[in-house]
């Protein structure tokens, strides 16, 4: 009987070391066959049920397929296929890898620089801009870089967005259109040798006036009133921060023990009615705490009535929900 020598160890590999090599392999394979272009996830979710964000998360090599999509994937990339059956086969997993295509050698490299590409997107971008909440919410990563270079004097164009964020000229035309429609940019001089500038904006907000609308059905209750109209108070606070403008408040009106069935006896609504009916309104918003404080009906049809009456007359009502 023999022993094994002492101190001897062997290394042996977790799930957790297959896991991640499954990982690099899968996406591998499919930049191998589906290539490098803006389409890929696309072209790959044509034939998988997959959704493009974890597609994406496959090409980057963060996730690993399921046993479903892996299956599915192994459908429609030969070379995935191969590498399952050389691994069922008996050969270990890089065996099988090399043994799935004899050319995955020669672009090993090229694929791996792809991937590096999509885990780090494009090089840090630092710019300077004050726009209104509402404008922020369009600027993603891509538009942000495009403002960035051209803040730093950069001549860019149409193709070099293709090129840098591998999207389509389509998508690039719609960024810069974006930056445009909410004056970002502009092009100036020629259509030759013209280039896209910076626009200038006022830093100090615009100034919008508002009044106040609120209502309760019992005499007694002018404590709810006013924790009513503080509610409305914080709203607007909220909203101006939000739009960038500042809102002065030039009135209040309040009915006090008014139902909201009817409109009978509500003298504070029917004020703001006749200021909207018979002269120019010297207000942009209504701020009310809810849309029952116009009428209390389950009929939305009367609410929106109302509500076309202000926006008619350029009034926005806004509600404190």
């Amino acid at each position: 009987m023999s022993f094994p020598k002492k101190g001897r160890e062997f290394t042996k590999k977790t799930a957790a070391d297959y896991d991640h090599e499954l990982k690099e392999i899968v996406s591998i394979f499919l930049y191998k066959e589906f290539g490098n272009s803006f389409r890929i996830s696309k072209n790959i979710a044509k034939k998988n049920d997959a959704n493009l964000h974890t597609i994406k998360n496959w090409l980057k090599a963060k996730n690993t397929p399921s046993a479903w999509h892996l299956l599915n994937l192994a459908r429609s990339c030969k070379s995935l296929r191969k590498f399952i059956e050389e691994y069922l086969s008996g050969r270990n997993i890089w065996e099988a890898f090399e043994a799935a295509d004899n050319t995955i050698q020669e672009d090993f490299q090229s694929i791996k620089s792809m991937q590096e590409s999509e885990n780090n997107g494009a090089d840090i971008c630092t710019i300077k801009i004050s726009i209104p909440f509402k404008c922020a919410r369009k600027l993603h990563s891509r538009r942000l870089w495009i403002y960035s270079e051209i803040q730093k004097g950069v001549r860019i164009k149409v193709s070099d967005v293709c090129k840098t964020w591998n999207v389509c000229k389509r998508t690039a035309i719609s960024d810069f259109n974006t930056l445009k429609r909410i004056k970002l940019i502009a092009y100036m001089g020629s259509k030759r040798n013209g280039s896209y500038q910076i626009m200038e904006r006022k830093l100090s907000m615009n100034s919008k006036n508002a009044i106040i609308y609120a209502r309760t059905a019992r005499d007694d209750a002018g404590q709810a009133v006013q924790l009513q109209v503080e509610e409305i108070y914080n709203r607007i606070e909220k909203y101006s921060k939000e739009q960038g403008i500042k809102i002065n408040i030039i009135n209040c009106y309040i009915d006090e023990g008014k139902s909201g069935l009817s409109m009978e006896g509500r003298e504070g609504f029917q004020k703001i009615l006749k200021a909207v009916k018979v002269k120019k309104p010297d207000f942009d918003f209504i701020f009310m705490k809810d849309p029952s404080r116009i009428i209390r009906s389950s009929d939305i049809d009367e609410i929106a009535y109302y509500e076309s009456v202000f926006n008619s007359a350029g009034i926005e009502v806004i509600y404190c929900l």
